[in-house]
């Protein structure tokens, strides 16, 4: 199996930090070639290269959890210079996730609010219950630590659209809610709300390491793909 080489946008961060050691636990199925971050915090890497200089280090996928600013920077060098980009990256606004569309149509893309297996498959599971089970109230609750900026988290919108994508039994679908505090990883709760029962479903990421492996596993699974936009359900499908 070739050893990918791998660019990491947003080095610096939480999930910087869990890809890199994802890839020390990958026994040589990846490497870091390049990291890339726009803050440079004092335990930083002792370089970074900038994206103006990235050809150089000659990266067969970019994996980016940066900013949406970053992102978007990034996309427009990968776009350029027909390199794979996987988006973990969320908080985009309408305009900044249009100017992805048109990118994504020049190189392959990636992109998922949450890179864990369980959470895809998840939302999944929603699309086929929510056909089954007839119209109800349907309530979202998502909790974070407190440093995360969004609300409501990528997921709990993915989740939100999973169940609204063949809303064929007309649910309420309410806009989620979220917490924040402490340092809790992420929990996404759903409930079907009944007139005389309720059914929930819910998701907890005990650590970071599950974004980080599914994050490679988008690597090595988009590698060598036709340019266009996938998904992680794109990965389980069969």
């Amino acid at each position: 199996m070739k050893t990918l080489r791998l660019a990491l946008n947003g080095a610096n961060g939480r999930m910087g930090h869990e890809i890199m050691a994802a890839v020390k636990r990958s026994h040589g199925g990846f490497v870091i070639c390049a990291t890339v971050d726009e803050k440079i915090a004092e335990d930083s890497f002792d370089t970074h290269t900038p994206v103006r200089e990235l050809k150089s280090k000659k990266p067969d996928v970019i994996i980016d959890f940066s900013s949406p600013k970053g992102t978007l920077q990034m996309a427009q060098w990968c776009a350029l210079n027909k390199k794979p980009l996987v988006i973990g990256t969320t908080g985009f606004s309408p305009a900044e996730n249009k100017k992805l569309m048109v990118l994504c149509k020049k190189i392959p893309v990636l992109m998922s609010a949450n890179m864990s297996p369980g959470v895809n498959a998840l939302a999944e599971a929603l699309k086929t219950f929510s056909q089954s089970y007839k119209g109800c109230d349907v309530a979202i609750e998502e909790i974070h630590h407190r440093h995360k900026k969004d609300k409501p988290s990528g997921t709990a919108l993915m989740l939100k659209a999973a169940i609204e994508e063949n809303n064929k039994n007309k649910h309420k679908v309410q806009p989620p809610a979220s917490l924040r505090g402490g340092e809790v990883f992420g929990v996404h709760k759903v409930y079907f709300l009944g007139t005389s029962e309720y059914i929930s479903f819910e998701h907890h990421a005990q650590n970071r390491g599950v974004f980080a492996e599914g994050a490679l596993m988008a690597a090595r699974w988009l590698y060598g793909k036709a340019p266009g936009l996938y998904s992680m359900t794109n990965i389980f499908a069969k």
